[in-house]
């Protein structure tokens, strides 16, 4: 079927296998819990971690980064910074956000092997088109 779990599963398998040929170790990915089984299938298990895992230098010689998230903010969230601040709140950039901070997690971020720029290099799958959209525009420096 071409159900979009599917689609994922697929494509994420594809990536990590054939593309970056990427082991257990080697590979962090992440999507919304709740369809994690679909997507995993049991093999990639124990590379998934939450898309909102922050402060933690676990995975910082990882190269491999798939982010399969297209995230919204919830609407108390909103609710909450627009009560408490004369600006609108960006959910964009929100998203923008929490998706750095995921990728940051790997050793883009840096590590004690890294001499070169060249260490720091990741291989890096985001399917949704709005959130490669917003890192790609973030990267040309679009965003203050």
């Amino acid at each position: 079927s071409n159900h979009p779990k599917e689609v994922l599963r697929k494509n994420l398998d594809n990536f990590m296998k054939n593309k970056c040929k990427s082991y257990s170790g080697d590979r962090i990915w992440t999507c919304f819990k709740k369809v994690t089984p679909n997507i995993s299938q049991r093999r990639y298990t124990t590379d998934w971690i939450a898309y909102n895992t922050k402060a933690t230098n676990d995975y910082r010689f990882v190269g491999n980064v798939a982010y399969l998230c297209n995230n919204f903010p919830n609407t108390f969230l909103v609710s909450m910074v627009t009560k408490r601040n004369s600006r609108d709140f960006d959910g964009d950039m929100w998203a923008l956000q929490e998706m750095l901070q995921f990728i940051f997690r790997s050793r883009l971020r840096g590590n004690e092997n890294v001499k070169t720029l060249e260490d720091r290099k990741i291989n890096l799958y985001i399917p949704s088109k709005r959130m490669r959209n917003l890192l790609e525009n973030w990267l040309e420096g679009l965003y203050d």
